[in-house]
């Protein structure tokens, strides 16, 4: 069979042993033919050596034709082995003169079993070879006893040494292949995943969030691991004073997670601007995602609807880390109250709101668990006080900065040991 020629390249990397063998079995009939004329008493080669050498050649360049032209043929290695083992026996038995002289091309043989075969290979062809030998050896030898007996003494055990060495040898480098081929698949999946990923945070992650009046807004994610973020946020504006807030944790640091991000997106802004109240956004979504985050996923929300008119914002936390709330002035920041469990745990769960005051000066941070759960080198926890510790030393800053001075801190906390993705989005009301 003809393999394709998209696979030639790997057609030649599979069999090139095959015509390293030819090219060395072709080396090996020029010495046969070469060597009795420099010898120092010069041999006449009979005719059946002639017969041979000529049938040794056409079998050589068939074989060399069938790999140059990709012929796959079934059992075509076993047929190799055993007409180069035939070929072998063939020539020792018609070669005048000793007979021991000509044993190491059994060991050739032997090695291209193991090459082949590996270990198993090789020990039945010396079986083989040895037995041959023997025979040939012991009918051609006026002292049959004596010549099995230096059959056994000094060619057939180096045989049998050589065919365990080639054997194992030819299974480590088989085993190192397999090892090599098998990271390369490793690489080229992950390559693939990597990209996927990348092309899941594009469709999932606004591009930049729309400028709202009487308020500064600002969000920024990082991702800890290469492949499989699993942050999410959006924004639903629903008039000039009206806009709905989402920040989002899928559990889970892979592509399954992430893929479960688009469901929870696009339910996001197809609830959101219907129902706008937190309580029954949530219990929405819940309802919506609950089967395919089943049974082993579950995504951690926080929803905000944020009035800028009647200076409030309305949550309903299912789940995720508590948002922080920081009042005008000198006042002590707010850590507000969680309540509910995450979409996907149960199909029908409580939820409840909490409101705040949102007043010109005020101002919320939310974020993901790999900012307050972010540890050092000793262990300890980055924590939701020493987040607003930053936050209070700088609130004066615009959102964009000061999204960006915590994710520095965390980042320095962390010492460059990013343990969970993390996503951070500041809010603040403008004006006094």
């Amino acid at each position: 069979m003809l393999t394709p020629f998209s696979n030639r390249t790997e057609y030649f990397e599979q069999n090139e042993s095959e015509i390293v063998v030819s090219i060395f079995r072709t080396l090996v009939l020029i010495l046969l033919v070469v060597t009795p004329r420099f010898a120092p008493v010069v041999q006449a080669v009979s005719p059946d050596a002639y017969v041979l050498i000529i049938f040794a050649a056409v079998y050589n360049l068939l074989t060399t034709i069938t790999f140059l032209r990709q012929i796959d043929l079934p059992f075509r290695r076993h047929a190799m082995v055993i007409t180069d083992m035939c070929l072998v026996t063939l020539w020792i038995s018609v070669s005048p003169g000793e007979k021991r002289d000509l044993f190491p091309l059994y060991q050739l043989v032997t090695i291209i079993a193991a090459i082949w075969f590996k270990v198993l290979g090789a020990v039945v062809v010396a079986s083989f070879a040895s037995f041959s030998y023997i025979l040939i050896y012991v009918t051609s030898s006026l002292d049959p006893l004596a010549a099995f007996q230096q059959s056994l003494t000094l060619h057939i055990p180096f045989l049998y040494l050589v065919a365990l060495l080639s054997g194992y040898l030819a299974e480590a480098q088989e085993w190192e292949r397999s090892r090599r081929i098998e990271t390369q698949l490793l690489v080229s999946d992950y390559e693939r995943e990597m990209s996927m990923s990348r092309d899941i945070q594009k469709l999932m992650l606004p591009g930049r969030l729309p400028k709202l009046p009487g308020v500064d807004l600002s969000a920024m994610t990082r991702v800890a691991r290469v492949v499989g973020g699993g942050d999410y946020y959006d924004l639903a504006r629903f008039d000039d004073h009206q806009f709905g807030l989402c920040i989002a944790d899928v559990a889970g640091k892979s592509i399954r997670a992430q893929i479960r991000l688009p469901l929870l997106k696009y339910a996001f802004r197809a609830v959101a601007p219907i129902y706008r109240e937190p309580v029954v956004v949530v219990r929405r979504l819940n309802e919506m995602v609950y089967e395919d985050l089943q049974p082993e996923m579950f995504i951690a929300i926080c929803y905000a609807l944020v009035d800028v008119d009647n200076n409030t914002a309305r949550l309903c936390i299912a789940g995720h880390s508590p948002p922080l709330r920081f009042p005008a002035g000198e006042n002590p920041y707010e850590l507000l109250p969680t309540g509910g469990l995450p979409l996907g745990v149960d199909v029908s769960p409580r939820y409840e709101e909490v409101s705040v005051r949102f007043t010109p000066g005020d101002a919320l941070l939310f974020y993901t668990d790999g900012v307050n759960h972010a540890r050092n080198s000793d262990g300890e926890e980055f924590s939701e006080d020493r987040l607003a510790a930053i936050f209070t030393q700088n609130r004066q800053a615009a959102a964009s900065r000061l999204s960006e001075t915590l994710l520095k801190s965390v980042d320095e906390f962390e010492h460059g040991v990013r343990g969970d993705d993390l996503t951070i989005l500041v809010l603040k009301r403008e004006g006094r």
